[in-house]
């Protein structure tokens, strides 16, 4: 754990979490986080982020608000 963030919760809490993140709003914020945690984890565990990285970035593509 880092400055209070539990970086593997944070990816567990994201991908458990995924298909309620619909809004422009919601998903910046979470890219912002999860960019954030990337930092913060091993390198064996940054592919997980990165794919979720990559399914907000192509969820923000779509969405339409």
């Amino acid at each position: 754990m880092t400055n209070g963030i539990d970086p593997f919760q944070y990816l567990q809490q994201v991908s458990e979490n995924f298909d309620l993140i619909n809004t422009r709003e919601e998903i910046n914020t979470v890219l912002d986080e999860m960019e954030f945690i990337y930092e913060l984890l091993e390198p064996e565990f940054q592919g997980l982020a990165s794919e979720l990285i990559a399914k907000l970035t192509e969820k923000l593509k779509q969405v339409n608000d």
